[in-house]
């Protein structure tokens, strides 16, 4: 019996030691981090981390992370020899401990996208704090001067806004979001070279409209009053940025790789310059796929693409309700042309001015022959991408011809 009472009083005792969490912190003294930036000045080796943190209250308000109220942020920057002592910097200058759970997004700056890229990659994937789920986008100039950027129209950070239009994005066909965990992903798998968004700000990048000061290679809360973009594609050539993709070749791009696209499109017809003449389409669903074939003993790509539109305007030259087949032929040729119009323009891109297999190719080759990939094409690859040749056929659909097809006449 005594020893019964003994061992139920030593349970009762450890479960003292054993209540609440050891590292548990109060929601209003954690720093909730919801962007970063990684900009590097190639002439003295440091690297300027930023990092956009969200004004929070108590627990008892009605603010969170995720609510409107969150536009209200700190942008602070400091300069070190690594990304890793950077942000330990910050530290030093944030009174509430620093949490990485809601980052948003990552922004890597021209020059950090051209030097170093590959290294903070490691380092996110070997750092548990930081959340490779994150966004990445890289930008023109410095990840700084993004993340500082106000738009006095919206109640939210600028790393909100940034994911926000990320997530919309396919409704142009724009850019085509990546995460930090695919772009390692791109960067280990050979044969598939990286691309990522690019974001622009259409603040001024001198004379800040409300400076926070600085001081020992910390620069505090500095803002730009402006507006947040997302437009095209950075492309890379292993773990170097070497160009970008304008709109029209990313559109090109998200074809040829399968991305989601439900971008409008629209088409002139051959002879004719008057928007009148105009065909209107909404792009609903889209697939492709990458063919690999051996002819004479060289590679050669065909690429099968498939999309299915709805048909928002046209005009029956005959003034008919319905659409015949011959015109249903017609509209979805004008379809096909605007879609082969855009893959061309990526493939130029990519093979005659970039020289980077940004769509895959090669992972495409190895998958199909692996062991000659590896014991031949693999080192050569580089050298035969550019005149790879590539025979795309594209196969269309518009779906609502049977719709009424009458001109809005004001009488």
């Amino acid at each position: 019996m005594k020893k019964s009472i003994a061992l139920l009083l030593m349970i009762l005792s450890l479960q003292i030691f054993a209540a609440g969490c050891w590292d548990y912190n109060e929601y209003e003294n954690i720093a909730h981090v919801v962007g970063i930036g990684v900009d590097y000045n190639n002439a003295t080796k440091e690297i300027t981390s930023s990092q956009q943190q969200l004004i929070t209250q108590s627990k008892q308000g009605s603010e969170s992370p995720g609510s409107s109220s969150a536009g209200k942020s700190i942008v602070n920057a400091a300069t070190d020899k690594s990304l890793y002592e950077a942000l330990a910097k910050l530290q030093e200058v944030t009174a509430k401990r620093i949490f990485y759970g809601y980052l948003r997004v990552f922004i890597m700056g021209e020059e950090s996208a051209r030097h170093i890229l590959k290294d903070q990659i490691e380092l996110m994937n070997r750092t548990p704090l930081l959340r490779d789920t994150a966004y990445f986008v890289v930008c023109s100039g410095k990840a700084e001067n993004i993340l500082r950027t106000v738009d006095e129209d919206m109640s939210m950070a600028s790393s909100q806004i940034i994911a926000g239009l990320l997530k919309n994005a396919d409704a142009s066909g724009a850019a085509f979001p990546v995460t930090i965990h695919d772009v390692a992903e791109m960067l280990a798998v050979s044969g598939w070279e990286a691309t990522i968004p690019r974001v622009i700000s259409t603040a001024p990048e001198q004379d800040p409209s409300e400076a926070g000061g600085s001081g020992e290679s910390i620069v505090f809360n500095k803002k730009f009053y402006g507006s947040l973009r997302i437009s095209g594609m950075a492309a890379f050539k292993g773990e170097q940025l070497i160009g970008w993709l304008n709109e029209k070749e990313t559109l090109g791009f998200g074809f040829i790789t399968g991305k989601k696209i439900s971008a409008y499109k629209v088409s002139l017809e051959p002879l004719g310059t008057d928007t009148g003449n105009m065909l209107y389409y909404n792009i609903c669903a889209s697939g492709s796929k990458i063919k690999v074939t051996l002819q004479d003993n060289k590679p050669a790509i065909s690429v099968d693409i498939k999309a299915e539109a709805d048909l928002r305007k046209y005009y029956s030259n005959q003034g008919a309700n319905i659409i015949d087949p011959e015109e249903k032929k017609l509209i979805e040729k004008e379809l096909s042309a605007s879609i082969r119009s855009d893959i061309e323009a990526a493939l130029q891109k990519a093979q005659t001015e970039l020289k980077s297999d940004i769509f895959g190719f090669g992972f495409a080759f190895f998958r199909e022959y692996p062991d000659l990939w590896k014991n031949q094409y693999e080192k050569i690859w580089e050298d035969i991408y550019p005149d790879l040749p590539v025979d795309v056929n594209v196969k269309v659909r518009v779906d609502n011809t049977g719709s009424n097809i009458r001109r809005f006449i004001v009488q």
